[in-house]
């Protein structure tokens, strides 16, 4: 085979590799989707990261019960292999506070419950997100 005949090959093997990545990624947003992701009026889902989907998805499942932070930092670290790999309690803190922020507007709300964890809510957008929206 040529040297040109190879490149041709390979130019259109290149391509059909391209064409195969965005039908996967196009894929595994739809997976995305129906693993979980929040709704948003008139928007996409969000892009939530492994521990805010985790989170959600638990919070997703007790919608309107709370749900304890010792079990939300339970189920994140559960597959931790080593001490070191598990991260401090307050970490679900944190990503409580990014889900808030990426959920904020929609029809979902997270609540603290305070001693105890958090509880997602749903119903009407809050006030204070629609202004925020808004402007």
């Amino acid at each position: 085979m040529s040297e040109t005949e190879r490149e041709k090959e390979l130019g259109i093997e290149n391509d059909a590799l391209r064409l195969r990545v965005a039908e996967l990624e196009d894929r595994l947003q739809e997976l995305q989707k129906v693993y979980f992701g929040f709704e948003l009026p008139g928007a996409e889902w969000l892009p939530l990261t492994g521990q805010e989907r985790a989170i959600a998805k638990i919070l997703h499942q007790h919608l309107g019960h709370v749900v304890l932070k010792t079990s939300l930092h339970t189920h994140l670290y559960a597959l931790a292999v080593h001490d070191e790999d598990i991260a401090e309690i307050k970490i679900v803190d944190v990503f409580i506070c990014k889900l808030r922020a990426k959920i904020k507007g929609s029809i979902y709300r997270i609540e603290t419950m305070w001693g105890q964890g958090y509880r997602l809510l749903r119903g009407e957008p809050t006030t204070a997100g629609k202004k925020r929206a808004a402007a």
